[in-house]
């Protein structure tokens, strides 16, 4: 199997778990991710919204996606 094969089968598998938990767990997501991530929005805090500023480490992407699930 390509290197790009694998990589596109751990997305699906990823996007799969997002899928199946209703967003409910993100650590599929942060197990693809190094510690120093650098993790954007389009809008880029432009935005009033908290996920719209840049995160800058895997606990930033964390609080990006609570921010996306909380009422």
């Amino acid at each position: 199997m390509s290197r790009e094969t694998e990589n596109v089968a751990i997305l699906k598998e990823t996007y799969r778990l997002w899928h199946e938990s209703k967003a409910g767990s993100v650590d599929h997501w942060l197990n693809l991710m190094t510690d120093d991530v650098k993790f954007r929005s389009l809008a880029e805090g432009t935005m009033p919204l908290d996920i719209t500023k840049v995160a800058q480490s895997k606990n930033d992407v964390k609080r990006y996606f609570a921010g996306l699930t909380s009422d």
